[in-house]
């Protein structure tokens, strides 16, 4: 989405594969919320539904809208991404400067 992050790094390729690492980005408001805005949670992990997610960045404050404090990788296995029917992912996306909004829903109904 071209933004940076605020602290470390963001998900990258190998976290996404099926059996890769597990990783989880925080969000600002969540940082800030439960960690105080230390920075040495990198690393450390959170523990979701008995998984434990390495943490490996934090994205600045206003990345996203304020319901979204956490993305870790999908790790959806290689057969499922190749079923054209399958229907259970959004996109988000930014436009480019001087695109409206009419122009970028044309070139995605092209798609």
């Amino acid at each position: 989405m071209g933004t940076r992050r605020l602290i470390r790094r963001v998900l990258v390729p190998e976290e996404e594969k099926d059996g890769g690492p597990l990783a989880a980005v925080l969000s600002y408001r969540l940082w800030q919320r439960r960690n105080h805005g230390d920075s040495s949670v990198l690393g450390k992990r959170l523990l979701l539904k008995g998984t434990g997610y390495t943490i490996v960045g934090v994205m600045p404050d206003g990345f996203m809208p304020n319901d979204i404090e956490l993305w870790m990788p999908a790790r959806i296995n290689d057969w499922l991404m190749r079923q054209r029917e399958a229907r259970f992912y959004q996109g988000i996306g930014r436009m480019m400067p001087g695109i409206t909004p009419a122009q970028a829903q044309a070139e995605l109904a092209g798609v």
